[in-house]
This record gives structure tokens, C-alpha cells and sequence, in this order.
């Protein structure tokens, strides 16, 4: 059997009552998953754990290190968390340094003994294990009390059992942006007395350096909001909600996409013309699939009812950072989205 035996020939679609007739429920879920183009494209290979389908060392790296389990969205997991680290409200130097906790460049007793630096890994300061990123930051009984006193507790012993870069990613997704900053600066506190205690003399009293450093990033935010605001009249925004008519003899298609995780997908579809007047209106049902798949496939679906209604000047409105970002700066890739973002192409040529 061949996979263009497993599609209707009329309609080009996945032939779903054929699928679900001879593979399992699971197989049947990413068969219908996987979009089709509505044109005749050639077939070609991609490597499924980059989202452009195209190899990159660093995600055969990863899928090595992390097996397939694991691999297939460790990028762009990878991705969002760095950019949310980055985008963290408080001075720069917090930031880079819940990167070097993150990406395993803190010199821990650990690290130093992995890399044949020293001989002994146990920590300097309880002496009852090693010495790790967590256990220097979030676990040693000497900057315990850090944690101990904190509002944060429970939630802090509420995270993965794992290394620290995926126990920030866990605080990054589960955690307020402020409670998450407030995390990144108690361990930067307990770095500091860690630090403190181990080249100088030990501190007296860490929870006063904790709430020191809570103070100083407070401030950091009140300077900064002063500071690095803009003038009122410098950007002149426009009410994204506010529906905009096309010029006289063009017509606006607005489409969306609903997605129901793991049981279906809405797409919706409205054609209006300068006045406001309702032109074609639609809505189409599909197997569950990636929120990002089926803002394209909404796109397309829109392009493809205002070309047979015999509309040849449209514009297209989407709120899909995906779609808006493919469309007007066009890259290549192989990966099943990119053959909706092909048929948009055409589409609107």
C-alpha cells in the first residue's frame, strides 16, 4: 500500500474512514494530523525534529542526547524558554545569570570534577553530597533558609526532579512572571552566599542578603519603568479588534481557527466587501492538529472560498504571527506546514 492510496482521489483529502478502518487510534491521530497540499507537489523528506523540517547539528545533537522520545520538541521548547529568560523583568546581570545556571556554567564542585579540574565533587559547605547546580542554589542546608522563609516554598518543592535548566523552564510555565523573577533572585542571593562562604567567611544572616537583592531588583524595575518608558505620542497604536474595510472592489477575508486539543479543529471563514456586507461566510471541521497548522490551514481554507466565488483582488486579515511572519517574509522548509504555506503562496500570486 502506498500512501496515495490512503487519500480520496476526488477531493485530495485523507481518505479518514480508510485510515481509521486499517491503523491504530494513536497512528490514525498523526496521519489525519498531517496536512496535504492542494497542489501537485513533489514528494521530498524532512527531519521532524526541527519545525522548518531541515537539518541543523544542534537538534541532531539534542535528539542524540535526548533520544525520540524526547527530541521532537526539545527545540522549540529550548527556544521559548531562552526567549522568556531574556525578556525577564529585572537588571541584566539576573539575567545572565539564570543563563549560566541554565546552560551549566555556574563552577559547582560538580561541574569542576566532570571537567578532571578538581578531585572531589562533595560540597564544601554540608559536606553531604555533591555538589551540584540545585543543590547549591535551591537544596544546601546553608542557604536553606533562603527557601525556608519564602512565600515560594511549596511551589519551589513543587518542581521536576531534574536539572536546573528544566526546573526553571517548570517555574517559567507554572509561576507568575513576578513569582518566577522572584525565584531567579533568591537563588542569585543564595549564589552569592554560597560564594561568600566558601572564598571569604560565612554570612551571618542570608536571608538579609536575600531580601537585600529582592530590594534592589524592586528598585532596578522602579528606575527602569522612569527611565526606559516612552513618550505617550511615540507610537500611535490601533485597535487590533477593530475590523477595517478594504478599498471599493476588494474584498476582506478574516479567518481563524479554533482548536479543541485532542478532539477536533474549527476553522471559520468571513468575506466582506468596502461596506461591511457579508460576502460568504464558512466553517469547515478536522481531525485535532497544532494550533500553528490550523491557523494556515484557516488561511488557505479562506483563499481557496474566495477563489471559487470568482474573488481575484482580496486581502487577508489573520491574527497568526505564523502565517502573517510566512506570508510576508517567504522562507523555505519541508515539514508539513510548509506545504499549506506553499498553497497560500499560490494562492494569493
Amino acid at each position: 500500500m502506498r500512501v496515495i492510496d490512503l487519500m480520496d482521489a476526488y477531493s485530495g483529502k485523507w481518505n479518514s474512514e480508510l485510515i481509521k478502518s486499517i491503523f491504530s487510534a494513536e497512528d490514525c491521530k498523526r496521519i489525519l494530523a498531517t496536512p496535504l497540499s492542494s497542489s501537485n507537489i513533489a514528494d521530498s523528506r524532512y527531519w521532524w525534529p526541527n519545525k522548518s523540517g531541515e537539518y541543523t547539528v544542534r537538534s541532531g545533537y539534542w535528539l542524540a542526547k535526548l533520544g525520540r522520545s524526547n527530541g521532537g520538541d526539545l527545540v522549540e521548547q529550548d527556544t521559548k524558554m531562552w526567549r522568556q529568560l531574556w525578556k525577564l523583568d529585572g537588571p541584566p546581570k539576573l539575567r545572565h545569570f539564570l543563563w549560566r545556571a541554565c546552560s551549566g556554567s555556574l563552577a559547582v564542585k560538580e561541574r569542576l570534577h566532570r571537567r578532571h579540574v578538581i578531585n572531589d565533587a562533595t560540597c564544601p559547605l554540608c559536606g553531604s553530597e555533591d555538589e551540584t547546580i540545585n543543590h547549591a542554589l535551591l537544596v544546601c542546608p546553608n542557604i536553606a533558609n533562603i527557601w525556608n522563609v519564602s512565600d515560594l516554598k511549596d511551589k519551589i518543592s513543587n518542581a521536576p526532579l531534574a536539572a536546573f535548566k528544566e526546573k526553571w523552564r517548570w517555574f517559567s510555565e507554572n509561576l507568575s512572571k513576578k513569582e518566577a523573577c522572584s525565584v531567579g533572585v533568591l537563588a542569585w542571593a543564595a549564589w552569592l552566599c554560597r560564594n561568600k562562604a566558601v572564598y571569604e567567611q560565612p554570612v551571618h544572616c542570608n536571608i538579609t542578603i536575600a531580601a537585600g537583592f529582592l530590594r534592589m531588583v524592586e528598585e532596578y524595575l522602579e528606575y527602569a519603568a522612569k527611565v526606559f518608558q516612552r513618550p505617550n505620542n511615540s507610537v500611535q497604536w490601533s485597535n487590533p479588534n477593530a475590523w477595517l474595510p478594504p478599498p471599493m472592489g476588494i474584498v476582506k477575508i478574516n479567518t481563524d481557527a479554533h482548536v479543541l486539543q485532542g478532539v477536533k479543529v474549527g476553522l471559520g471563514v468571513v468575506i466582506r466587501d468596502n461596506r461591511g456586507a457579508i460576502r460568504a461566510a464558512a466553517v469547515k471541521s478536522l481531525e485535532p492538529r497544532s494550533v500553528e497548522i490550523a491557523e494556515a490551514e484557516a488561511t488557505r481554507y479562506g483563499l481557496e472560498l474566495a477563489r471559487r466565488l470568482n474573488y481575484d483582488k482580496v486581502v487577508v486579515e489573520v491574527d497568526a504571527s505564523n502565517v502573517f511572519h510566512v506570508v510576508n517574509c517567504p522562507s523555505k522548509g519541508y515539514s508539513p506546514i510548509y506545504t499549506i504555506y506553499d498553497d497560500i503562496h499560490l494562492d494569493g500570486m
